[in-house]
């Protein structure tokens, strides 16, 4: 029983710190509809690593690229993320 406590402990730590908020994601979206670069432009901070998963999430997502005149263009787009405990 004192095993099974002990394991649980640093998950609710880490759930106690997950704070709520917004991520906002900076993203360019090439031609073809992926990500050729993504910053975090605000984030929720703390240790807990929740802007850097956003941003791993981003940067997997396809979009549909920008165009002008019918023709795909690169564009940077603003993505926002709720975060919620």
């Amino acid at each position: 029983m004192r095993r099974e406590a002990a394991a649980i402990s640093p998950i609710t730590e880490i759930i106690a710190e997950i704070r709520a908020g917004r991520v906002v994601i900076l993203v360019l979206v090439n031609e073809q509809g992926n990500v050729s670069d993504a910053r975090v432009q605000r984030g929720v901070g703390g240790r807990n690593g929740i802007d850097t998963v956003v941003l791993d999430a981003v940067r997997s997502a396809r979009f549909r690229p920008a165009t002008k005149n019918g023709i795909p263009v690169k564009m940077w787009r603003t993505v926002v993320v709720e975060v919620k405990p």
